[in-house]
């Protein structure tokens, strides 16, 4: 790539970043509600479930193992 392969454009949109997109749900999640998930997906939501809350301040979550599946609840 060269200088003169680039070329300037305007009036473009910065997309906004991570907006309504998520692999989980937990923007739809109230206090109270859980989630339940076996096998490999458990450190994976456990995992997504901090990250999350870590930025959606005061969210939290608590999981615990309930039939064998763990569950994932909102708790703020």
């Amino acid at each position: 790539m060269t200088t003169e392969d680039l070329k300037v454009e305007r009036n473009i949109p910065i997309p906004k970043i991570g907006v309504g997109h998520t692999k989980y749900p937990f923007p739809e999640m109230k206090v109270g509600d859980s989630v339940a998930v076996n096998g490999e997906l458990k450190n994976r939501l456990r995992q997504a479930a901090f990250h999350y809350a870590k930025r959606h301040k005061p969210w939290s979550f608590k999981t615990r193992t309930v039939n064998g599946k763990m569950r994932l609840w909102r708790t703020k």
